[in-house]
């Protein structure tokens, strides 16, 4: 999972760290737009390129960023606030982290949103599909929308999807399971 590459490890080094895991055998990534303050889907280009045949990557849609995709003004605080953090020690760092508001916004889900995160998606990674595509924070109901259905269909039979899959809760999870999610 590459939910902190960028946001709390630098990307130097998460990139150190995922060039790593790569040599070491790893060949799943598992990223999202929102993850890594917006900027782990661009670390993780830099990092697969030249290697996209021996990695399959996951990335999700369904959530936005406060400030948009790259975090606006969050993006170049962050660093700051974590330096600053880290002075405090790890019990008040970890009461801090836990009473901060998530940045995290739900999306509607529609077949537009869908098809520009995907295209987007591929833009950051520098790559022409995805060998796994969820819906990220989605509600039961979403799941199995006809619309929805036909727009990840169509984005599988375009070649941009190699699956798709379920990134939320139970529920949501569980209503996948009567669909052809991944399939």
């Amino acid at each position: 999972g590459c939910a902190s590459l960028g946001s709390r490890v630098s990307a130097a080094d998460g990139a150190r760290a995922l060039a790593a895991a790569l040599d070491a055998g790893v060949t799943w990534i598992d990223l999202a737009p929102v993850y890594g303050g917006g900027q782990a889907e661009e670390i993780a280009a830099g990092v697969i390129r030249g290697r996209r045949d021996r990695v399959q990557i996951a990335s999700k849609a369904g959530l936005a960023l406060a400030g948009g995709t790259g975090g606006g003004l969050r993006r170049h605080l962050m660093p700051l606030a974590r330096k600053a953090i880290g002075l405090l020690g790890a019990g008040a760092a970890a009461k801090l982290r836990g009473a901060a508001p998530r940045a995290n916004a739900r999306l509607p889900l529609t077949p537009a949103l869908l098809a520009t995160s995907l295209e987007a998606s591929l833009r950051r990674l520098g790559t022409d599909h995805l060998d796994l595509f969820a819906l990220h924070g989605v509600t039961a109901g979403e799941v199995g929308r006809e619309e929805i259905l036909r727009a990840l269909e169509d984005l599988r039979a375009a070649g941009k999807v190699r699956a798709f899959a379920v990134a939320g809760d139970q529920t949501a999870a569980a209503a996948a399971l009567a669909h052809p999610y991944g399939v």
